[in-house]
């Protein structure tokens, strides 16, 4: 089932399915349910994704799958994957049987065609579900009616009935239940709508949108989730009209679990003066004017003359003062310049700190996917099965390995490598030292993952007996300890 409307459905097909079931002589052993999960895609269905599973691992302990009707697979827009998931059933042995079809599912010529036709028909239903969902939403908006969501901050979700009489307002996670009731916004709390005209008044004033957050968090007032404010919140407010009281819906779109499309402003539906505002207009369309001045990037030349007046104006540079720079938009910097290096570089600052470590760290980004590449096909030279995920090798299904690649630094005279973060919680974790310049292994330190500790590692050039008795010139040793392995686990050794 997808919506709580279909809360008897899993209850129906069970019972079907019994039925079937005993009519046929069957036992059933294990039920997939998948409650309030869209059919659309298998993402999130983790009870097909089980299903799937137990059936391709050969220890299944049932012959026969038995579904409702063919659409009980997914309402897949492409109806191929409906049938890949039945082919992997009938692959390994195990019958899909349809107990509410008319059909029976023999692999018959006509099986085939009425399958085909029923997938098609379960993808054409959620699209023309879709249509009609998004026309009624659509007309909904420009009745001047809420269309779901949340409220957001500052706003109230008003539940009103068909004569428009107000019924009181809904909480947080709360849904109307009469199918002629409608929702409106209305102001919310005042401290709330107080902190909303202080975010529209200090970004027309010229703060940014990282400053105003700080200011916020510094005075302890959370977001409505109480959390603390991010920048990314503060502009999404900027750009709301709900807040002087229109009513805007489609702005962007994601039908049948599609890519999200952002819809040009003439195909939004929208209803203005729909409800109560709580900003003067004439203080939105200043910070909406601020706004588009922000979008439109400046050339390569005028960021560079912001960089020279702060460079100029303090002394330093830095990330963080470019951020606060009053008018910068610090991803724009981001995406022209790549690192701060080349930025450092165009400008001629020399800081006081090197940046040196960029260049060997650059070098060395992709050495762990190489190495962890070359493990898995040194350990299968040597005889054992390895399968990956993610970071993570697992040999034979009895240990686990992983890679952890180390830059060198210089402390004190001395060279030194330290790890980044804590190794992984894997058996086995090989460190690869890497030369000062970043351009290959030195050697590796192959530990157990209980000699790591629970913290990051720190090698050096003199190591105690430890780390020097498990330093190697080369990965064979890995090959070595796989044979040995798989020996002892064998049933003869």
């Amino acid at each position: 089932m997808s919506t709580d409307l279909q809360i008897c459905s899993p209850v129906n097909q069970s019972i079907a399915i019994a039925a079937y079931a005993q009519e046929h002589g069957m036992r059933v052993v294990r039920s997939y349910f998948d409650r309030g999960r869209s059919g659309l895609d298998i993402g999130g269905r983790d009870a097909l994704q089980r299903l799937i599973t137990d059936v391709q691992s050969g220890y299944a302990e049932f012959k026969a799958v038995l579904v409702y009707d063919v659409s009980r697979w997914g309402r897949f827009q492409n109806s191929d994957e409906a049938a890949y998931y039945e082919f992997l059933c009938t692959q390994a042995g195990i019958k899909v049987c349809y107990v509410a079809e008319l059909f029976d599912n023999d692999g018959s010529p006509l099986a085939m065609i009425l399958k085909g036709l029923k997938r098609t028909m379960a993808a054409e239903y959620s699209r023309e579900l879709s249509e009609k969902v998004y026309a009624g939403q659509y007309r909904g908006t420009c009745l001047g009616f809420r269309q779901g969501g949340y409220s957001g901050y500052g706003m109230r979700r008003m539940l009103i009935d068909a004569e428009g009489i107000r019924k009181g307002i809904l909480q947080f996670g709360q849904r109307k239940s009469i199918y002629t009731d409608r929702i409106i916004l209305v102001p919310g709390p005042a401290n709330e709508v107080a902190v909303i005209r202080r975010i529209f008044r200090e970004y027309v004033g010229g703060r940014s949108l990282r400053q105003i957050a700080i200011r916020l968090n510094a005075d302890e007032i959370p977001n409505l989730l109480g959390h603390r404010w991010v920048y990314g919140a503060i502009r999404r407010i900027l750009v709301n009209e709900k807040y002087i009281g229109n009513n805007v819906f489609s702005r962007c779109s994601k039908k049948l679990k599609q890519r999200t499309v952002y819809n040009h402003p003439s195909a939004w539906a929208r209803k203005d003066s729909a409800f109560e505002g709580i900003v003067p207009p004439a203080l939105f369309y200043k910070a909406a004017e601020r706004l588009a001045r922000q979008r439109e990037e400046p050339t390569t030349s005028e960021m560079l003359d912001t960089v020279r007046r702060i460079m100029a104006r303090d002394g330093s540079l830095s990330i963080k003062q470019i951020r606060d720079e009053p008018g910068v938009v610090y991803s724009q910097y981001r995406n022209r310049f790549g690192s701060m290096r080349e930025l450092y570089e165009m400008v001629g600052y020399k800081g006081h700190k090197s940046l040196s470590f960029v260049v060997p760290r650059l070098r060395i980004k992709g050495w762990r996917e190489s190495l962890t590449a070359f493990i898995r096909e040194t350990i299968n030279e040597s005889g054992s099965r390895t399968r990956r995920n993610g970071w993570v090798i697992h040999v034979d299904d009895a240990w686990t390995l992983s890679v952890v690649v180390l830059q060198a630094s210089q402390h004190k005279g001395r060279q030194r490598w330290i790890s980044r973060r804590a190794p992984m919680n894997t058996d086995v974790v090989v460190f690869a030292r890497m030369a000062l310049d970043g351009g290959t292994p030195i050697d590796y330190v192959v530990l157990p993952r209980l000699a790591c500790g629970a913290g990051r590692v720190s090698v050096r050039n003199e190591n105690g007996p430890l780390l020097e008795a498990h330093t190697f010139d080369s990965l064979s040793v890995l090959r070595d300890l796989a044979t040995a392995s798989a020996l002892s686990t064998s049933p003869c050794g």
